[in-house]
């Protein structure tokens, strides 16, 4: 059995609407840990389902924020 440790940085910016929640699709990955990386390293509550990542941000973002997140995860 092999396995892939990863780190993945992710840099967005809501679209349209603001957002407070980012849903990522992640399929059969164990989700260590989600931070927020702007200011400073934040941890961020989230759920994983071996699905869907659903990170839930400190607040709500808007299209003029850009938002960095950080993601550790095996697969």
């Amino acid at each position: 059995r092999q396995q892939l440790q990863g780190v993945a940085t992710i840099q967005l910016r809501p679209h349209f609407y603001p957002q407070q929640q980012l849903v990522l699709d992640a399929h059969h990955f164990t989700i260590h840990r989600v931070n927020l990386l702007n200011n400073n390293k934040k941890n961020v509550l989230y759920t994983y389902n071996d699905h869907q990542l659903t990170i839930q941000l400190d607040r709500l973002y808007t299209r003029e924020e850009t938002l960095t997140i950080e993601i550790h995860y095996t697969t």
